[in-house]
This record gives structure tokens, C-alpha cells and sequence, in this order.
């Protein structure tokens, strides 16, 4: 009966067209400033700054995403849909030009106005602002949200959060549904919120859930997959791709793919040449970080370390072999949340103690000499300083007219990677960007580019100084040549803010990391994208080529469907045509490649039993 009904939903499928499906995972972080109902009801978008989600309000799937501008003036103020719900309408900050997205393609129209813009008219705050202003407040009162029929509300409430010990996040807002005298606390919790009610009083937006504005009850929950922590490299010598996980470090070694489990989520930071890393990790229970140090050769934790911070901390850089990290520690004024001190700390992992301070630093990085830290304070004042903390040199290009933004370091800790930015002169009235790299020993300026203004967030060079890569919040990769500056490449098949990059040992490969959850592997040699790799959750996974074959482990397919236009299909209707595992294994070309015909031969036998050829699925 199972196969039965699977040669039904096949045929139905591809009766309906399955070249013009889109496969669909929602992953990333799906980050609401703006949100809004469809006037039918039926579907729900929301978004913040150029990324918007559009999502259908009974299964709480995503239908599409579109960054709709890569400009990066150009940020979101308020959303809405045409009249026929054909059309999402962008309105823009500070400018009467809007944006048109087509809900059926995901085509983006940019719509200029005449108009002069004028800011004459008080100005009316979000409901994510007053959110935010209302958590930051002494205030202990219900913030109140009042259905278009008067009929319901929305609350949002503060309650004590009981994992907060440092004071800089005590309260956390709880959903509450109040119809009447009817009051329903609802079951989520977040710091910062985004509410919306459907035009006809029906349905309430918050916290990623959409509730029956009658009844109380959640309609559905937005479907994404958890977010991805940060951390990504390869196993040294290979091509083979490794990325942080929930509770563990994935290695993408398909289709023998295994982890190394940290008990714990948080970041992960690779050593030089990626033979250790080290896991950051939060225990709740005694509010202090632990430390896990893992050998990347042999694929096993092989320290644990508690680190007593008491404030929100996070690792800035990792030492040869990861025999220590150094770590900035902040932490927020009780009576002004905005207000924030900060102090760098190096920690020896082996001996389980800090053994370095830095005061002001809100970035600190060591270098390969054990002797040089570059310590940063919020961008004013970028220097390299001693392990005595003697000053040694203000960092290059910080200084003067231009503001350098924090720096990064290459994997090996030689160079001094970033950019500043370069104010409008008198004869060209342009900002531009100087994409830099500094030898930290020398001091001297090794890489100069001058590129478009952009807002860079990652950076690397290949492991034998040929590469230069950098990312930007648009979720494009450029790849320059390290000693004459010719660009080599250039990807832009990221959803949000490009966030890491990694170089295989031979500089063949390049793995990405971007806010949007996926984390994409790049063939140098031939200047395409080979997988998306994608992180669901502790065990589940999936690896998505760009021409939509995949393979997903069972439990990660609730997250996983078909869209063509608005419509939403279950991932069994085309699991037949892109389930191909022998694919994936062929175009990753890891270690396992004598697996490619089996998987092969395995897939037309299930072509053959359910009665269909590959030419048929075309």
C-alpha cells in the first residue's frame, strides 16, 4: 500500500511540473524586526534590515526567502502586501522608493518615487522597537498589543530569566493571549519579540509562533531548523569539510559521516593548520564556561577546562595545538543596560586558569608569537601590545580620518586581517573600502585593495599565502590573488552575512559559513559551489547540491519540502528525482568515491520496483 501510494504522489508531482519546484530547508537565524499577514490570512512575512521570509500560516513553512537589495543604505522600515496578496511592499528608512517582491518567484522590483522625502511626521516605533525599549526599561508592567477588532491582546511579560547571573539579560518576555477576562500564558520565552495580528483579528504573531486569536491555541511554529553554532575548517590534508554542531563537531566525510561529541552547544574555534580546536561551551547550571579541547588528527576531546567568567564571554582567538585561547569578557551595567565595560583575558587550557589580562579590550587576539597580542578597543584604538602589555605599535590604517573595524587573524596567526573605512574627500565626495592584510611581526601593510563600499564580516588566506577571501553582509565571497590583488573569484550564493571562511591545506577548496545556517563548500579549481551542508539539529543533517539533489537523514525531513510558486509539497512527492546520494558522493569527491556505483545501482533498483525510469522522472 506504502508503494502504492508513493507512485501516486510521484505521478501527481511531475504531472504538476517538477522542474519549476523549489527545495526548501529553513535554516539560519530568522531574525524578525517587521512582520505582517497576507489580507486573506493565508500567508505571513516578516524580516529585518534586506532579508525577508515568506511563510504559509497553517504549516508554519517558509515559502521563500529574498534579500531584496544589495544596498546596503537601503534598510527595511515597514512591510506590507498589495491588495490581491500577489506582491510583498517594502518601505524604506529615510526614502520614498520601495521595493516589490513577487511572492510566486521571488523577483524583486525596485519601485523610485518622485517624491522628495520629508521627515515631517512624528515618528511611529515597531513593535520590535518598543519590545526592545520596554525590556531595557525598570518598567514591570504587561507591554500591550490590542487586536485591529479590540477584541483581543497580545502581552508580552516580563519574567525573571534564571539562567541570567551576570545581570546583563535578567528578564526575559513570556506570550500571553487575553480575550475578555480569558488570559493564556503561552509556552515560549524570548528577550526580544516582534508581534503582528492578521487584518481580521484571527491570528497573532510572536516568539516564531502564530496563535488562534479565538481559542488561544498555537496555529503552527514557524519551522526552522535550530541555528548553527560557529566553526568551520577541514580535516588536516584532506577536502573533506568540518563544522560545528549541536553537542558536537561534524565531520562531512560522506557518506561515513561521524562527530566528535562536546556535551554541550557553542562556538568552536579551529588552531592553526586545524589540528585542535576548542569548543565554547555554557553550562547553565553554574553559569561558567567549559572548555573542550579536541584533537582534529584523532578525532577526540582530549582536555575539559572550566574558565570562571562571570559575564557574557566569547572566544577571540585559539594557539598552536589550542594549548590556549584568549577570550573577551563583557559586561553590562545593572542600572544601563547599554552601558558596556570590557576586558581581554588568555587563558592556559592544560592548566585551567587565565594567566593574562587585558583591560579596554574588547577584541584580543594572540599571534604566532607567543610575545604580541593585537588589542582593540571597540574599534578607537587598535594596537599591538607585549605580553608584558609594553605598547608595541598602533595597528596600520588605524589611525587618522579612516575608522578600522576589528580585525581577524589567519589561521596560521601571521597576518592581520580586515578593512577600513574611508570618509567622503572634497574632490570625490565617496566613502570606499581598503580591504588590508598586516604582517603582525613587521608591521608591514601586506595586502591593499580598494574596493566598493561594503560592510566586510569575514576573512582568510590560504595556507601558503597565494589567496586572499573575504565576505560581506550581502552574502557575497571574493577571492583575491594575495600578491597582485586580481580578483579571482567571486560567489554570491549566500542568503545573509558571510561569517567564516576555511582553505583546504592545498588551497583547493574553501568552506563558508553565513548567518543564513548553511555552510557551503567551493571548488577553487573549477569556481562553482559544490554542497550546501546543512545542520539539523544534534544527529540530522542534510547536503543539497545547487541543482537541488540531496540526501537528509530520516529525522530532518520534517524540515524539508518542495515550493513552486506558493504552493508547499511534502519532500516525499520529489524524494524519487533528488534523493541521490550517489551524486552528492560524486560531486564532493572526498574519500569515499569507490561508494559512487553502489549508491548508484541502489538508486535504480528503487526506480525499477516502483516502475519508472530516470528519462520518465525528466
Amino acid at each position: 500500500m506504502k508503494v502504492v501510494k508513493l507512485i501516486i504522489l510521484v505521478l501527481i508531482s511531475f504531472t504538476a511540473g517538477a522542474q519549476n519546484v523549489e527545495l526548501v530547508i529553513s535554516t539560519g537565524l530568522v531574525y524578525s524586526q517587521n512582520s505582517v499577514f497576507s489580507n486573506t490570512g493565508k500567508f505571513l512575512a516578516n524580516g529585518a534590515m534586506r532579508n525577508i521570509y515568506i511563510w504559509d500560516v497553517k504549516t508554519g513553512r517558509e515559502i521563500r526567502r529574498v534579500q531584496f537589495t544589495d544596498n546596503d543604505s537601503h534598510q527595511m522600515d515597514s512591510i506590507w502586501f498589495s491588495p490581491d496578496d500577489k506582491k510583498l511592499v517594502v518601505g524604506l528608512m529615510f526614502n520614498n522608493d520601495q521595493y516589490h517582491i513577487d511572492l510566486k518567484t521571488g523577483k524583486v522590483d525596485l519601485v523610485t518615487s518622485t517624491i522628495p522625502y520629508r521627515h515631517t511626521f512624528p515618528f511611529k516605533k515597531s513593535r520590535f522597537v518598543l519590545a526592545n525599549e520596554h525590556m531595557a526599561s525598570s518598567s514591570k508592567e504587561d507591554l500591550v498589543y490590542q487586536s485591529p477588532n479590540k477584541q483581543h491582546e497580545l502581552r508580552l511579560r516580563k519574567v525573571k530569566n534564571p539562567f541570567d547571573k551576570s545581570g546583563a539579560m535578567p528578564y526575559n518576555f513570556v506570550s500571553v493571549v487575553k480575550s475578555g477576562d480569558r488570559e493564556s500564558v503561552q509556552n515560549d520565552t524570548s528577550y526580544l519579540t516582534d508581534v503582528s495580528f492578521s487584518k481580521d483579528s484571527k491570528y497573532i504573531f510572536s516568539n516564531q509562533r502564530i496563535y488562534n486569536a479565538q481559542t488561544h491555541r498555537m496555529v503552527s511554529k514557524l519551522k526552522t531548523a535550530a541555528y548553527t553554532p560557529l566553526g568551520i575548517s577541514f580535516l588536516p590534508g584532506t577536502h573533506i569539510p568540518v563544522t560545528a554542531a549541536q553537542d558536537n563537531i561534524r565531520i562531512w566525510d560522506f557518506p561515513k559521516i561521524r562527530t566528535i561529541p562536546t556535551k554541550g552547544s557553542g562556538s568552536v574555534t579551529f588552531s592553526p593548520g586545524y589540528t585542535h580546536a576548542i569548543a565554547d561551551l555554557y553550562d547553565r547550571k553554574s553559569n561558567s564556561k567549559k572548555i573542550v579541547r579536541i584533537d582534529m588528527k584523532n578525532e577526540m576531546v582530549v582536555n575539559r577546562a572550566e574558565v570562571p567568567m562571570k559575564n557574557i564571554s566569547y572566544i577571540t582567538s585559539v594557539g598552536k595545538d589550542a594549548e590556549s585561547f584568549c577570550m573577551t569578557d563583557q559586561r553590562s551595567n545593572k542600572n544601563d543596560m547599554y552601558t558596556i565595560s570590557f576586558k581581554g583575558v588568555q587563558v592556559d587550557v592544560l592548566k585551567s586558569k587565565i594567566i593574562r589580562e587585558f583591560k579596554n579590550a574588547s577584541n584580543l587576539l594572540q599571534t604566532a608569537d607567543p610575545d604580541l597580542f593585537i588589542v582593540d578597543s571597540v574599534g578607537l584604538n587598535i594596537h599591538v601590545q607585549s605580553a608584558s602589555k609594553d605598547f608595541v605599535r598602533e595597528f596600520p590604517e588605524a589611525d587618522g580620518g579612516n575608522y578600522a573595524y576589528s580585525p581577524k587573524l589567519s589561521n596560521d596567526l601571521l597576518f592581520g586581517l580586515g578593512w577600513s573605512m574611508h570618509l567622503p574627500d572634497t574632490v570625490t565626495k565617496k566613502s570606499y573600502i581598503e580591504l588590508n592584510a598586516w604582517d603582525i611581526q613587521s608591521g608591514e601593510l601586506r595586502f591593499r585593495k580598494i574596493i566598493d563600499d561594503q560592510v566586510l564580516t569575514a576573512f582568510q588566506i590560504s595556507a601558503d599565502h597565494s589567496m586572499y577571501a573575504c565576505g560581506n553582509t550581502r552574502g557575497a565571497i571574493f577571492i583575491y590573488d594575495f600578491k597582485t590583488g586580481e580578483l579571482l573569484h567571486e560567489f554570491d550564493k549566500h542568503n545573509s552575512n558571510v561569517l567564516e571562511l576555511a582553505f583546504s591545506d592545498d588551497g583547493k577548496r574553501m568552506l563558508s559559513a553565513s548567518l543564513d545556517g548553511s555552510r557551503k563548500l567551493w571548488n577553487l579549481e573549477t569556481g562553482e559551489e559544490v554542497v550546501s551542508l546543512i545542520s539539523i539539529g544534534k544527529n540530522d543533517y542534510a547536503i543539497v547540491t545547487p541543482d537541488q539533489y540531496y540526501y537528509a537523514t530520516k529525522g530532518a525531513h520534517e524540515k524539508i519540502h518542495f515550493v513552486r510558486g506558493t504552493e508547499i509539497f511534502p519532500f516525499a512527492q520529489f524524494d524519487l528525482k533528488y534523493n541521490r546520494p550517489d551524486i552528492i558522493l560524486e560531486r564532493m569527491m572526498a574519500s569515499n568515491e569507490d561508494m559512487i556505483r553502489p549508491f548508484y545501482l541502489a538508486y535504480q533498483k528503487r526506480l525499477k520496483r516502483l516502475g519508472f525510469t530516470e528519462s520518465m522522472l525528466d
